[in-house]
């Protein structure tokens, strides 16, 4: 003879599963939207990284193409200045 029970256990269990399979789901999604989270967060800290990075570079590249113009600018003044001294060609008139 069957036990009294058996209908209430047999009714509950697909619901039990249900919730357990739901909550599998949720705790799979809830993981999966942390890591991916992380990933937005460590991306936009990697391309603020790299923009930041770019841009002194950027800097640096400049200053370094200011100084080496300077250096040039320099030189030339430096080669010319003899020969405006013995008058290589007139002198400008203002």
């Amino acid at each position: 003879m069957r036990s009294p029970a058996a209908p209430l256990i047999l009714g509950t269990l697909p619901a039990i599963v249900a919730g357990a399979f739901v909550r599998w789901i949720a705790d799979v999604t809830r993981t999966v939207w942390m890591v991916q989270g992380v990933s937005v967060m460590l991306s936009v800290a990697m391309a603020w990284g790299h923009s930041l990075l770019a841009g002194v570079g950027v800097l640096g590249a400049a200053l370094a193409f200011g100084g080496l113009t300077g250096r040039r600018l320099m030189a030339i003044d430096a080669a010319l200045a003899p020969c405006s001294a013995s008058g290589c060609w007139p002198a400008p008139t203002r």
